[in-house]
């Protein structure tokens, strides 16, 4: 859902949105996924275990950066339940203990882990599962479709998607990124986010 939440939070900031999508559908695989994500409920914590998980080998000022917007995330995600007409459900490190449900708090241990929260978007009524009979979450839990389907109804309505795009190669002016050869034909933009998979280890396309 890189891409796509992506996408919502430029439109956010008033800028004009295209996807160049591949696919015939958005979001990758993130529909099978089980659907949380993580927020965080006191950044210095949060910075702290994130220090841990990677031997302090990323720059601190991103980390710390990273840390302070996952703060903001249960704001920007009730934001999208309210627009696509789903429910946010948000469980805290001291609800979970007290209630011994340790399936969402589940961490490496690090220090700072009391920090961390799980949160869901959930369509009250299940029937939007009927709208992907194709699919199959993980762990016979539908909460990956429900997030999908929030985000995914989002976009609809703010974003305009290309679907089955071939996007080749980036252009250049200047050393700067300017737009993008798609299906042959070259497209002009003021800026270009790749939200994909495999290009980091791909020099061609980094070409």
């Amino acid at each position: 859902l890189a891409g796509i939440l992506t996408a919502l939070r430029l439109c956010v900031h008033g800028h004009k949105v295209e996807i160049i999508e591949k696919m015939s559908y958005p979001g990758g695989i993130s529909i099978i996924s089980g659907g949380a994500f993580r927020f965080s409920t006191n950044w210095r914590q949060t910075y702290e275990y994130l220090k841990h998980t990677n031997a302090s080998t990323a720059p601190h000022d991103l980390l710390e950066d990273i840390s302070k917007r996952m703060e903001a995330i249960p704001a920007f995600m009730e934001q999208l339940c309210s627009q696509a007409g789903s429910k946010l459900k948000l469980i805290h490190v001291e609800d979970a203990l007290r209630a011994k449900d340790y399936y969402d708090i589940q961490h490496y241990g690090f220090p700072g882990w009391q920090s961390l929260g799980t949160g869901y978007a959930i369509f009250e009524d299940n029937s939007i599962v009927s709208q992907y009979p194709n699919v199959t979450n993980s762990q016979h839990s539908s909460y990956g479709m429900h997030t999908y389907h929030t985000v995914y109804k989002c976009l609809q309505q703010k974003v305009d998607v290309q679907f089955g795009q071939r996007l080749e190669r980036l252009i250049f002016k200047d050393d700067v990124v300017c737009g993008a050869i798609i299906n042959g034909k070259p497209k002009h933009y003021d800026a270009v986010v790749l939200a994909t998979g495999g290009f980091e280890n791909n020099p061609a396309m980094q070409k």
